[in-house]
């Protein structure tokens, strides 16, 4: 390294900017439309909700009461199809809530070396599935998860990695 540049009074560029009120304006209309489209589809889901964790777009957690087996599911999928920027989503049953359904809809993968062509090549695993807590998130089975090389992932998750990219490495 040469030289660091610096200004006084720097701007800061975000890519999401302006803060509370930005992410809740964006929120509270993208909510009532996925509840919207949800319900009509699924009369149990009582509400949604976007969190601020996920800037008001990408986290959404559901509220359905849950009427037969395998609807939590379904709901899941349809709120991926409700809006393309959800990446991941947990359902609840507020009758039970220690019993959470979560999905990604996002592959998350290792990459670390390009193709010829400048395009990522995956060298981990790579999966995307169904994850159910019966006590409120400390620890999830997985249901149908699975690797780049579309092997089922057998690894159940714990809270801390949950999400992450490692949690079917032993299936890789």
């Amino acid at each position: 390294m040469n030289a660091v540049t610096h200004r006084k009074n720097p701007i800061f560029h975000t890519i999401v900017g302006g803060g509370l009120e930005h992410l809740l304006l964006g929120a509270i209309p993208r909510e009532a439309t996925i509840l919207a489209t949800l319900q009509r589809s699924f009369p149990g889901v009582q509400d949604v909700h976007l969190s601020l964790g996920g800037v008001g777009r990408y986290h959404l957690y559901i509220k359905l009461k849950k009427t037969q087996h395998g609807e939590a599911k379904n709901v899941l999928l349809g709120a991926f199809a409700a809006h393309y920027d959800i990446k991941y989503a947990v359902a609840v049953d507020p009758r039970n809530t220690s019993v959470l359904l979560g999905s990604s809809n996002d592959y998350c993968g290792v990459y670390n070396a390009n193709d010829a062509d400048g395009h990522p090549i995956p060298v981990g695993p790579i999966w995307l599935g169904y994850y159910r807590s019966e006590n409120a998130g400390s620890s999830f089975s997985v249901n149908h998860s699975f690797t780049s090389e579309g092997a089922e992932c057998t690894t159940a998750p714990t809270r801390g990695d949950a999400w992450s990219r490692n949690a079917c490495a032993a299936a890789a």
